[in-house]
């Protein structure tokens, strides 16, 4: 599960098997286009931190209306673009 930090956006589920590790080349990739995807030129700046987590440590806040989500043991990517 990835989602920007601080920041409103989409969210991302990245699938993959049970023993297998997302590489650093791989994050990098889904970072880009998920950026391209879903930040515009309002953001103001090419440096973006993006939220990872496994998606058993995200859940729903109970009765929100507006899909915020409670998270834990989740690392923060910081990714910088060279265009938007």
């Amino acid at each position: 599960w990835l989602q920007l930090k601080d920041y409103p956006s989409a969210h991302v589920v990245v699938l993959r098997t049970k023993n297998r590790k997302v590489t650093d080349a791989e994050f990098g990739k889904i970072c880009e286009w998920f950026i391209q995807n879903s930040v515009g030129r309002e953001h103001g700046s090419d440096r973006f931190e993006i939220l990872v987590a496994e998606c058993r440590f995200v859940r729903p806040i109970k009765g929100d209306k507006i899909g915020r989500v409670h998270y834990s043991n989740a690392r923060v990517l910081i990714h910088r673009v060279t265009s938007i």
